[in-house]
């Protein structure tokens, strides 16, 4: 059985939430065995090494042929061949860039190439090579019909992207027929190519099988799936620890506010651009890394604000505006400044808050004492 995934393989509110739930679909479909996944662009939004490094430790192939580096150069393989017996099957992946909800929210790097000429240039190179091909198409099904209408050699055509399954095919005008499986991942697909020895290929119906309480649970898949929902209740949990903890500091009045790292820019420029190569500026993403951006326990040094009036996580400021160790959390309130060098103080007093002996080292802590000199250099500006 050839295990193929065609649609958005993550589904989630915003890019963290992609993060932590593409840990526990790639480790379910590396259980399962998933042969093939098709790219899509929110799978980008964790990060294109991220991504790669997690499909590459549950061994599954990625395939998309029109997404692209800055250069034009392929990020994923087109595709792949199956061989069966004698026989060679070819699946060939695109995504159509006109309905991808993330598209404008991927690195500027990552550059989709044109859908149709990826297609017509994949189906000639796995013409020569296969016996029969199967079309991945990361879109709807009318995009689908529209960039495949006139191209001959597709024997199957997959779309990712319907709020139902389709259980009676369209077809191109070249009789490919066209399915997909769909209903957030409680129907599954099923099709059989059968290879004749006049080179012909003929698909069955496509059979789709709905993921009910009749279908017996798998014990592996079912582990997987109770270890992701403690750590989502978990987080959850920890969540509203902070909101709680907020709750009272959300009600004081607000004499000075945090206007955040950009508001510094105007005069600070220079060492504006020094913050953003220091690990300050990207402190809270190695907790969104571990899963740990609501843990009260962790988020205090990796914030800028934290249990101060106005500051990080309270409703008057919004949390992402203050997530990283910004300017105004070693030197105050951005409209508290003044010209006298008492935030230059400020903020040498202000580093042994977190840098401490008392902290644990992999959070950032020291086994010594907190060295000013020595560490200043690592964040000079």
């Amino acid at each position: 059985m050839l295990l193929l995934s065609g649609g958005d393989n993550f589904t989630g509110r915003d890019d963290r939430e992609w993060k932590r739930q593409s840990d526990f679909l790639f480790e379910l479909m590396g259980t399962i065995g998933w042969d093939l996944s098709a790219v899509q662009s929110t799978d980008l939004l964790q990060g294109l090494d991220v991504f790669k490094a997690k499909a590459a430790k549950q061994s599954i192939p990625l395939a998309c042929a029109n997404i692209a580096d800055a250069e034009g150069n392929p990020v994923f393989d087109p595709g792949r061949i199956f061989h069966f017996g004698n026989k060679r099957l070819g699946v060939l992946s695109v995504v159509d860039p006109e309905h991808q909800n993330a598209r404008t929210r991927i690195p500027d790097e990552i550059i989709f190439t044109d859908t149709k000429e990826a297609i017509e240039k994949g189906v000639a190179e796995l013409k020569k090579r296969t016996d029969a091909i199967v079309l991945l198409f990361g879109g709807r099904r009318e995009s689908a019909l529209r960039h495949c209408d006139d191209i001959a050699g597709i024997d199957l055509i997959l779309f990712g992207m319907a709020s139902s399954s389709q259980r009676v095919p369209a077809e191109t005008t070249m009789g490919t027929p066209i399915y997909t499986a769909a209903n957030r991942g409680k129907d599954f697909g099923e099709i059989t190519m059968t290879f004749h020895d006049d080179g012909s290929v003929k698909c069955s119906p496509f059979t789709v099988y709905e993921l009910d309480k009749e279908i017996k649970e798998d014990p592996a898949i079912l582990a997987i799936y109770d270890k992701y929902k403690a750590a989502e209740a978990l987080r959850k949990s920890r969540s509203r620890e902070i909101r709680l903890a907020v709750k009272d500091l959300s009600e004081e009045e607000v004499r000075h506010s945090y206007m955040g790292v950009e508001a510094c820019t105007s005069c600070h420029q220079d060492a504006v651009d020094s913050f953003y190569r220091t690990a300050h500026a990207t402190s809270f993403d190695t907790l969104v890394d571990e899963l740990q951006e609501n843990n009260p326990e962790c988020v205090a040094c990796h914030v800028t604000g934290w249990m101060v009036p106005g500051g990080f996580g309270q409703a008057s400021s919004g949390r992402r505006s203050l997530e990283q160790v910004q300017c105004e959390a070693c030197h105050g309130y951005g409209t508290a400044h003044s010209r006298s060098g008492n935030l230059v103080d400020f903020a040498r007093a202000n580093c042994v808050t977190c840098h401490s002996s008392e902290k644990p080292i992999d959070c950032g802590g020291a086994d010594e004492k907190f060295d000013y000199e020595d560490s200043w250099k690592k964040i000079a500006h």
